[in-house]
């Protein structure tokens, strides 16, 4: 079954004010290149990439609904969820 979600792009209840930090942490490939990358969860691990980039990590989880649903992912999954 595909897990799809969806945020408004813009106004009230786009963003919280002050969300929860979530620590992002760097993978370095072989050629120096860093990804940005978060963590959530405990449990099989799901890899991450949605079709729309949403902008920085960040920026992202501190969208509601994003955050939300990465959440309840995260109840079953390691949830790992890295920048383009």
């Amino acid at each position: 079954m595909p897990l799809a979600a969806t945020a408004p792009m813009s106004g009230p209840g786009r963003q919280t004010a002050h969300p929860p930090a979530i620590p992002i942490h760097y993978a370095r490939t072989q050629d120096g290149l860093e990804i940005a990358y978060w963590r959530l969860g405990r449990g099989p691990v799901m890899l991450h990439s949605p079709n729309v980039q949403l902008g920085h990590l960040r920026e992202e989880w501190s969208v509601t609904a994003m955050r939300r649903w990465y959440t309840a992912l995260a109840r079953s999954f390691a949830v790992v969820r890295y920048d383009h």
